[in-house]
């Protein structure tokens, strides 16, 4: 007859073997297929996560383990632009390099946005030096110097937050998902 001991230590070698095995299933996560390619002829395509790197060129077909990912796409002038992806299914994929073109066209506009915001402060703060003076007779500032600080301070936030989104919006790569239909053929 076993002993209270022995039943014991059997559920505790049982408790011990199914956590085990699921913690060994848990740490292998699922594979699936992801087939990339570019719009854009003369790109190349690397993909990042868990730790390691992918280089695809043009097209490929990667088996991923289920995980986020940074998808890199460098154009043929040699521009790199990126994205993040959670992969969590067989996926196609069709990734567009960012446009540096309009990238650079709104820093541009962000820096002459804030050029016109320093101009406008400078017109400012002289117009009220003027007006804050004690003298005799007409001392105030024209009313020009108002009208032009304030033109200078509204084009300059308006050229400074259309840079900023034409920056934001060309600067990542742009990918395109959909399901990736698996064929029982090879």
């Amino acid at each position: 007859m076993a002993t209270p001991r022995s039943g014991l230590a059997s559920i505790v070698l049982a408790v011990a073997i199914i956590v085990a095995a699921g913690r060994a299933r848990a740490d292998e996560p699922a594979v699936v297929s992801v087939e990339i390619s570019v719009t854009q002829l003369g790109s190349s395509i690397q993909v990042r996560g868990r730790g390691r790197e992918f280089a695809c060129g043009e097209h490929c077909v990667l088996q991923l383990p289920k995980h986020d990912y940074r998808i890199l796409v460098r154009d043929r002038d040699g521009n790199d632009s990126a994205t993040a992806l959670t992969i969590m299914a067989p996926t196609r994929l069709t990734a567009s390099p960012g446009n540096n073109r309009f990238k650079m066209l709104g820093i541009g506009l962000f820096a002459g946005g804030l050029a016109a915001t320093v101009v406008a402060l400078a017109v400012f703060y002289d117009a009220s030096r003027a007006s804050a003076r004690t003298c005799t007779g007409d001392c105030g500032a024209p009313m020009w110097q108002w009208y032009a600080g304030g033109i200078s301070l509204a084009a300059g936030a308006g050229l400074g937050a259309t840079g900023i989104i034409v920056w934001k919006a060309s600067a990542h790569a742009r990918v395109a998902v959909s399901p990736l239909a698996v064929s029982g053929r090879f």
